[in-house]
């Protein structure tokens, strides 16, 4: 599905829930980055128990699978990790929504997220920085290489890293450390590290020049066990 179909499929009912919210996951990174088809919208909900019902009756079971209220306030009790889908019958897209619950990095995404336009709404969107932390946590739980290449495909788009406070991270211009990123990303300076280590060389044996002699007996060569020659 198009983005902007899959959007226009479950963003009315997040909007009429009154609830604090923002799309994430593929559906921002093709935003930011490379267009691509896509099956699902991720969402982070800022939601308690108590907002249950409220939520769930903005999808009603004639055009979509809500899960029971009371399995809603149990996700939303989690300080972290909470979630759950949505289906859109007629279409068979899918929402999966993150509830917020004490998470510092959805939070932070939800206090700095951006109104855009997309299928004729204005969406609240996730910030590009969190786009990226996101695709690379759920990668490094052992997620689909889809998330990383998400995040190759959106900083490759340069207007998208000037933008991005991660820039340091993801950009190879963006200065040595203790300089400020030449983007004007409002991003802090690098921080001044020490220099890594030299490598440890191993001791090569030293051979005597050709013509002067035969090589010392009982030693090691640089790709094998001891070498004997004989004279």
């Amino acid at each position: 599905m198009r983005p902007t179909d899959i959007v226009s499929a479950f963003a009315p009912g997040l909007i009429a829930s009154g609830l604090e919210w923002m799309v994430t996951g593929g559906v921002a990174a093709i935003v930011y980055g490379e267009p691509r088809l896509t099956q699902d919208l991720d969402v982070v909900v800022a939601s308690d128990p108590s907002r249950a019902p409220a939520f769930a009756a903005q999808f009603p079971p004639d055009r979509f699978y809500c899960p029971p209220i009371e399995a809603i306030a149990e996700e939303a009790r989690r300080d972290e990790a909470g979630h759950f889908n949505l289906l859109h019958l007629e279409s068979d897209a899918r929402a999966d929504v993150y509830l917020a619950g004490r998470d510092p990095l959805m939070l932070r995404g939800l206090t700095e997220r951006r109104s855009l336009a997309l299928a004729g709404l204005e969406i609240p969107v996730a910030p590009p920085e969190y786009v990226i932390l996101q695709k690379l946590r759920y990668r490094q739980q052992g997620a689909s290489d889809r998330h990383l290449q998400d995040g190759q495909a959106s900083c490759r788009d340069l207007a998208f890293l000037a933008r991005s406070k991660v820039c340091h991270v993801i950009n190879p211009v963006a200065g040595s450390p203790g300089t400020r990123c030449r983007d004007p990303c409002g991003a802090p300076p690098l921080p001044a590290t020490a220099p890594a280590p030299a490598a440890r060389q191993c001791p090569r044996p030293r051979w005597p020049a050709p013509g002067r002699g035969p090589r010392p007996t009982g030693t090691r060569s640089a790709r094998g066990p001891a070498v004997r020659t004989v004279p």
